[in-house]
């Protein structure tokens, strides 16, 4: 049984995934992370994956997507699902809720502004990742948040 955090590279999933290495440590749980990272360069370019003049390459946003977990998490396994075309937001959040059923998750850690919402945007992959019953969620909707959170002990 692990813990999950969608990883992106925003901040927002940077702030999520410091709160999933706490609560790993503090419940003696594997951390897993896993990135969807579509193959159209447009997707990549609005997540803000790619440089002004640098082609498009998913293995080379895939390792720069791993760095950057690395370096927060080194313990941490890093996965990627890839996925054809142009995604929607509900087909993002269906990959991550397919891959934590497929990792026994217990625990998913959600980094969205919008999730929880009375609105929410038509585009929002953590409306659907929420929807899933089979895991906890632990939503992040701040990326500056610092709390105490009861289960961490901290100096």
């Amino acid at each position: 049984m692990s813990i999950l955090v969608p990883y992106d590279g925003s901040d927002i999933a940077r702030a999520a995934l410091s709160r999933g290495v706490e609560l790993a440590d503090a419940l003696g749980r594997e951390l897993l992370t896993v990135s969807v990272i579509p193959d159209r360069s447009r997707y990549a370019s609005r997540k803000g994956w790619l440089a002004a003049d640098e082609d498009f390459d998913p293995e080379m946003v895939a390792e720069r997507l791993r760095r950057q977990v690395s370096a927060a998490a080194p313990d941490a396994a890093f996965e990627v699902v890839p996925i054809e075309g142009e995604p929607s937001g509900g087909y993002i959040a269906r990959k991550i809720r397919d891959y934590a059923r497929s990792q026994d998750v217990v625990l998913l850690v959600l980094g969205s502004e919008t999730v929880g919402r009375v609105v929410t945007p038509l585009t929002s992959v953590g409306k659907g990742v929420a929807a899933e019953q089979t895991y906890e969620l632990y939503l992040v909707r701040s990326p500056d948040f610092v709390a105490f959170h009861p289960l961490v002990a901290r100096e």
